[in-house]
């Protein structure tokens, strides 16, 4: 299995291509240009995705996990959330806040993500969670810092 992110543009034709028919044939939302998208495969076909989508208030939402039914529970996806954190710990100000399912809470706590109060969620992604809370879903907000004290990914912040 090889994991591996790429931007989404003009050179990236063929990834986009298939991911595109990926995320329909298994219904997952589409990803904008300005996403950060990661991709797992096995033997040359997508078995997963993660999307980052950068929020106004700086950061990212993780807005996509998705690994193909029969190939979860093998690690798939905690590989791809430990790539994307790769990833965004390389910038000045790496955050990323993500609205869990109730019973995935336990595996983003162990990637280093906290639980937040939905107030203190940015902005942008507050009507977000009013939203799904009032259809009856049950979602938790969280945040993952590069400078987050439970995070395993964690970087020792500066000092003042």
């Amino acid at each position: 299995m090889s994991v591996r992110y790429f931007s989404i543009n003009a050179s990236a034709g063929d990834d986009t291509f298939r991911l595109k028919h990926f995320l329909k044939a298994y219904k997952q939302r589409a990803f904008q240009r300005r996403d950060r998208v990661f991709t797992a495969e096995d033997r040359n076909y997508l078995i997963s995705f993660a999307r980052l989508v950068p929020i106004d208030e700086g950061g990212y939402w993780l807005r996509g996990l998705f690994v193909i039914p029969e190939m979860r529970r093998l690690g798939i996806a905690s590989h791809l959330v430990d790539t994307l954190l790769k990833e965004v710990k390389q910038e000045e100000k790496a955050r990323i806040y993500l609205l869990a399912r109730e019973f995935l809470t336990d595996f983003y706590l162990a990637k280093g993500f906290t639980i937040l109060e939905p107030n203190d969620l940015p902005e942008s992604l507050q009507a977000t969670y009013e939203q799904a809370i009032s259809h009856g879903k049950h979602w938790t907000a969280m945040k993952w810092s590069v400078y987050s004290p439970l995070s395993s990914n964690s970087l020792t912040p500066p000092s003042s």
